[in-house]
């Protein structure tokens, strides 16, 4: 049920169908040379492009069909508090969310925006946002961007929405989360990042020096052995994840919350790894999914089954390649759940799956390792 799309063509398609998973796929194949040379490693750290739009998104709180919340459910309260904290009453972000969450709410081809930053690998926060107001302004057709990196991501989404009354709803947003940056959260992230960027920079060190090179033989098998890992907290239990240019490791994103103290290095690295993982996942999710026959014509219920499969992969994964971290997996992932963490509790219990995607599923990540 996940839509490919290469760089090659970009189709207009419904985004409905890109519900059970959350995966772009910018190549259709990768080189298996390539992947086993290559070094595997992702950079970890917050990108305000991408912290600015799920900002704007959580707060809009339209919220998938799938078993997970695409948006940390107590976002919106927070930032309200932050501003009450910073004398800011009202933003015009603030004033467009009723006719921005009914547009969401209502126009499948807007799902897109659940997703969309990822659509502009590299590109600035300006430049994003300069791009999807060139779309808006345009009404039709492909607009000239001024950031050449920019224009993979502009022509997809062109292709995907092309109503004139949905591109305007784009501009309001972009327009809007302009002056939500230079009115409030600029200072709010810059401040934000003071105080966490340490600790991250730790846990991704640890990150990459202990569980990338266990889970090595797992990720270069779907070509996932290096790219950029952004923790963003308006972001919910449900990630986003794009796979890149073949030809180029580092072109893959994954994007996830980050609920957990920053202070915390022990902690942060087994967040970033559970969840990290869930989205590293999807891919094998999907190719069990088509083995077993059960990637069917309801994407509400494929996407509950594949987020319930992709948290069970990660167990799996770590059971294989990494066992001393599986129990911290389990925990964290019942607690984030929010369900009943006993310790006759399993992942198996929580999160059961037909027994032909389980089996599927098994072979899939032993067929990549």
């Amino acid at each position: 049920m996940k839509q490919a799309i290469s760089k090659r063509a970009v189709p207009p398609l419904p985004w409905c169908a890109s519900w059970a998973g959350f995966l772009l796929l910018f190549g259709l194949g990768f080189s298996a040379a390539a992947a086993q040379q290559s070094e595997v490693r992702w950079s970890v750290a917050a990108d305000p492009s991408m912290d600015l739009w799920f900002h704007g998104m959580a707060l809009i709180g339209v919220q998938g069909p799938g078993g997970a919340p695409l948006y940390d459910v107590g976002y919106g309260a927070e930032m309200r508090g932050e501003k009450e904290r910073r004398g800011i009453a009202v933003t015009p972000l603030d004033q467009a969310l009723p006719t921005l969450r009914a547009a969401v709410a209502s126009e499948s081809e807007l799902e897109l925006l659940h997703f969309l930053p990822l659509y502009f690998p590299g590109v600035s926060r300006s430049g994003l946002l300069q791009a999807v107001e060139a779309i808006s302004t345009a009404g039709s057709g492909v607009p000239a961007v001024a950031d050449p990196r920019a224009e993979f991501g502009a022509t997809a989404i062109a292709s995907i929405i092309r109503d004139p009354d949905q591109r305007e709803v784009l501009g309001v947003f972009a327009e809007a989360l302009e002056e939500e940056w230079d009115l409030f959260f600029g200072d709010y992230w810059r401040d934000r990042q003071v105080r966490v960027e340490g600790a991250m920079t730790e846990a991704g060190r640890t990150f990459n020096e202990s569980v990338l090179p266990a889970t090595a033989p797992f990720l270069r098998g779907f070509g996932l052995q290096a790219g950029r890992l952004m923790p963003s907290p308006p972001v919910g239990l449900e990630g986003r994840i794009l796979a890149g240019d073949p030809s180029n490791p580092w072109d893959n994103q994954v994007v996830v919350g980050l609920e957990g103290a920053t202070e915390d290095v022990s902690g942060l690295v087994t967040e970033i790894t559970a969840r990290f993982l869930k989205e590293a996942c999807y891919p094998a999710v999907r190719e069990a999914m088509s083995a077993s026959g059960l990637a069917g014509s309801d994407p509400v219920a494929d996407a509950r089954i594949s987020s319930d499969a992709a948290t069970r992969c990660g167990g799996m994964v770590l059971d294989r390649f990494v066992p001393s971290m599986s129990q911290e997996y389990r925990n964290w992932v019942l607690d984030a759940r929010g369900g009943t963490n006993s310790p006759s509790t399993d992942l198996l219990e929580a999160f059961p799956l037909p027994p032909a995607l389980e089996r599927a599923l098994l072979q899939v990540i032993q067929g990549a390792s």
